[in-house]
């Protein structure tokens, strides 16, 4: 297996984990995570302290260090009975999604970044966050889920448990041909799905649990190829990179260790990027590289 090193050209703070408590049955599981606001760790023994939201904003670029990979043609979608549809999309939708690379600045797509709180403290949302009417939206053109990754906040926790934002997932089919969109469940948050969306068509799928899972893959059984990822937070200090490799992470609390976390589906571990630093008020930047040994 081929792995990846990453260098940080200027050090920030660590994220957020997404995980679920090793070793744990599935009600274990489910208590853990409501008394430790979703996010799946152990209780660190006391009552959890608010930290509120600042005036710092986190901007940076995720880049290809060296030659990126070439871009893998998808052989099976030239010859499958949907291949005109397929082939009508952009060359991004007709290579393999994992190292979506931009040409000209090697800016990597479809980097989950996110923070963490210090141990014993809770990111006490502002009032605008705790309602999301608008939902994430993945659509399937042609024949790839876009975007490739998305992420989701479908709850905050308020110090005691959590509660939900609203927020849902969109499916859209875009297409002039049925598409599905599946996914296997943890058997504790979430449900195992499968579901045809036909031409024209959408899915709205709301995610009422009480925990935050792993990193969701979703699939479609009708072009095997194609997969996508969701990841879920219960704060909203997060970003997906864009196609060039940029991201935003705004009213992060000043003066105070946090975690950044950096994912992407192609590293090993997923989880490539671990740091704490402590932001100071207005902008800071964050740039990441990633190489393939």
């Amino acid at each position: 297996m081929r792995h990846l090193t990453w260098c940080v050209l200027l050090v920030v703070p660590c994220l957020l984990v997404v995980t679920t408590a090793p070793g744990c049955s599935k009600e274990e599981k489910k208590k853990i995570a409501k008394k430790d606001g979703g996010n799946g760790k152990k209780p660190d023994g006391g009552p959890k302290t608010p930290l509120e939201a600042g005036d710092a904003v986190i901007k940076g670029v995720v880049v290809y260090n060296g030659d990126p990979p070439v871009p893998e043609e998808i052989a099976k979608m030239k010859a499958h009975e949907n291949a005109k549809g397929c082939l009508a999309g952009p060359e991004s939708e007709k290579v393999a999604q994992t190292w979506l690379v931009d040409k000209k600045t090697k800016g990597v797509a479809n980097v989950v970044i996110w923070l963490q709180p210090p141990a014993g403290k809770y990111f006490a949302v502002k009032e605008e966050d705790k309602k999301r009417s608008d939902p994430v939206v993945i659509d399937q053109p042609h024949c790839a889920f876009v975007p490739h990754v998305v992420a989701l906040y479908p709850s905050y926790f308020d110090g005691k448990a959590l509660v939900k934002t609203g927020q849902k997932l969109k499916i859209n089919n875009s297409a002039p041909f049925q598409h599905n969109t599946t996914w296997t469940g943890d058997g504790v948050d979430i449900k195992s799905k499968n579901f045809t969306i036909p031409p024209k068509g959408f899915e709205l799928v709301p995610f009422d649990y009480e925990a935050v899972p792993n990193p969701l893959e979703i699939k479609c059984n009708f072009h095997t190829w194609m997969n996508g990822w969701i990841l879920f937070f219960d704060n909203p200090y997060h970003a997906v990179t864009k196609a060039d490799g940029s991201f935003e992470i705004k009213n992060v609390p000043v003066g105070t260790d946090l975690t950044v976390v950096g994912w992407h589906e192609g590293t090993s571990p997923k989880e490539f990027y671990k740091e704490e630093k402590s932001f100071k008020k207005g902008d800071n930047t964050l740039d990441l590289k990633v190489k393939q040994k």
